[in-house]
């Protein structure tokens, strides 16, 4: 008789799913309070309410709760792995490995799965007796929260084919979600020490390395708006299908890495932190690695100031730091507190070296980081101090004079005594990428500010006209003039707002173009004019292209503004509050 290599046993698959009953039961339970029971107990349905409801509970379903999800249920299928009498026992049976893997693999899909058709039909069924039609609302969040639970369950799976101990496995799925978000901040704050025109908080890498948080904060998942011509709402268009699929292609991937691991995998490797021999340098250096920096910058920050800290004290952390952190990842993969052996001397002064000469790289600009001043063919547009972006190329090219200026008295700004101010410049490059750097300009006294330094130079560059003209009266953001106020300080103290009829307005909007464009209002820093700002203001909202309300913002109205105050006082204005 012919035998067959079976991939899914189904014996294995049943004792699973029903032994994780509790663990699938509550994932059950949280979404049937949040969907379906929801959707049938919400009185007085607004309009697509009922639709909102559900693609909000995609940021949940995608995001946080599918995260955790698929570290607890790739636990329960994997833990057999951590003890070495039911890793033996499973490993003796006459199961291929890979049958248990797939086998354990599905039954973890399942886990998910199952319940969320569960939901999906109660919550159709919820949706019609309330009078709205949620089907494929709620197909799309079957269909995204599947995506979602297989892309952070392979990569819990694949974390726990890495390790053989029980408590290292959720530490390795949560550093490989956020490793990359606590390095890039620690790096940064220590690159900042060192390298000129660095700025804290700076991405040094993309954001998507960190999947948990790229997703809170990029809002992928989030849902569109649908209105007619009258501005009514005609439903719910949820916009993150790309990224669903993107994840869950990467979770397929991660699957078949940790399908292949398994079939090496070496069952004494239980009890072990590391779990593939290849990994362990990896994880002995990248351990030395993240706590020299991460333990290196504690110290300097609560032993020395950290923010006059000259480069050798920071060394000499860096080096104890990481000292520390190498002879603890060697302790974890021997298991012993002997490691105090020539060979790990040897590969601790081996690491030491490459760290210091790193350092010492970026401290005298050997990558060019600190030298480095985009071409004027190569910028599209460029960004003051985190202000409007602005692709005139007379405002590029001052900046990028200004910028190498920077550049060639790094030395001297590095040591310059007395008051300073930070400025940022963002380039926009034609290639879709971004470069920024962050400089402390100094500027001579508040009072008496020098002319020809740089940070008084800068100011009078963020002042410019067609800066202004694009931080205030910007074509992709015209003013609401529904929003539009003018407030005025009277003689007992308080504000009062003097009506304008639309004309009016559209008038004092005009007048505040041109005096902005002149140079006469709207100027900001040092060169902020007050004399009668602290009485008498425009303030109003933008509207967006796609009709969406935006930001507010205000003006002060200055004695330099002639063709404001002369439109404010052809309306009527009190003479009291142009004075």
């Amino acid at each position: 008789m012919t035998l067959k290599t079976s991939l899914c046993n189904g014996g294995l698959l049943r004792r699973s799913f029903v032994k994780g009953a509790p663990l699938w039961s509550l994932w059950l339970l949280g979404w049937l309070l949040i969907l379906p029971i929801y959707l049938i107990t919400r009185p007085d349905v607004y309009p697509f309410e009922l639709t909102q409801h559900v693609n909000g509970c995609l940021t949940l379903g995608c995001t946080i709760a599918a995260f955790f999800y698929g570290l607890a249920v790739a636990w329960y299928q994997f833990a057999w792995l951590y003890r070495t009498r039911s890793a033996y026992h499973y490993a003796s049976l006459p199961l291929r490995r890979e049958t248990q893997f797939l086998t354990r693999y599905l039954s973890g899909l399942l886990f998910h799965i199952g319940p969320a058709l569960v939901v999906t039909l109660l919550s159709m069924a919820a949706g019609g007796a309330q009078g709205e039609n949620v089907v494929l609302p709620i197909l799309n969040w079957l269909g995204a929260t599947t995506l979602l639970f297989l892309f952070y369950y392979s990569l819990a799976v694949l974390c726990a084919l890495l390790t053989g101990h029980v408590a290292a496995m959720p530490v390795l799925y949560l550093i490989a979600n956020f490793l990359s978000l606590v390095l890039q901040e620690v790096l940064s704050l220590i690159l900042t020490l060192i390298l000129f025109g660095l700025s804290a908080g700076q991405n040094l890498w993309p954001t998507w390395f960190s999947p948990l948080v790229y997703c809170l904060n990029r809002g992928v998942f989030s849902q569109e708006r649908l209105t007619n011509a009258a501005g009514e709402t005609t439903g719910y268009l949820f916009t993150g299908w790309p990224i669903a699929l993107i994840f869950g292609t990467v979770g397929l991937l991660l699957a078949l890495i940790a399908f292949l691991l398994l079939r090496q995998r070496r069952m004494e490797s239980a009890g072990d932190v590391i779990a593939v021999g290849w990994l362990k340098p990896v994880f002995r250096y990248g351990v030395t690695l993240c706590c020299g920096l991460t333990l290196g910058w504690i110290i300097v920050s609560l032993v020395l100031e950290s923010g006059r800290t000259s480069f050798l004290p920071l060394l000499v952390c860096v080096l104890i730091a990481s000292v520390i952190g190498f002879f603890a990842a060697e302790m974890l993969l021997a298991k012993s507190l002997r490691v105090f052996q020539k060979k790990n001397l040897l590969r601790l002064g081996g690491a030491l070296v490459v760290i210091t000469a790193l350092l010492l790289c970026c401290k005298y600009d050997v990558f060019g980081f600190t030298r480095y001043v985009p071409q004027a063919d190569q910028v599209q547009a460029v960004s003051l101090d985190s202000g409007p972006v602005v692709d005139d190329s007379t405002i590029i090219e001052r900046t990028i004079a200004l910028h190498q200026e920077i550049v060639d008295n790094r030395h001297a700004l590095e040591n310059t005594p007395g008051n300073t101010l930070s400025y940022r410049i963002t380039y926009y490059l034609q290639n879709g990428t971004t470069v920024e750097r962050y400089y402390h300009l100094p500027f001579g006294d508040y009072s008496d500010p020098d002319p020809s330094s740089l940070g008084y130079r800068m100011e009078v560059l963020e002042n410019d006209p067609t800066v202004l003209l694009e931080a205030y009266f910007t074509e992709q953001a015209q003013p609401q003039l529904e929003e539009l106020s003018v407030e005025y300080r009277i003689e007992d103290g308080s504000y009062l707002q003097y009506p304008l009829t639309l004309a009016q307005k559209e008038t004092l909007v005009e007048a505040m173009r041109t005096d902005v464009s002149l140079g006469l209002l709207g100027k900001t820093g040092m060169l902020a004019v007050e004399e009668l700002g602290s009485h008498l203001s425009v303030s109003w909202q933008y509207l967006s292209p796609d009709s969406v309300p935006g930001r507010y913002t205000s003006l002060s109205i200055t004695a330099e503004s002639v063709n404001t105050l002369k439109a404010l006082r052809d309306m009527g204005l009190p003479e009291d509050a142009l004075q």
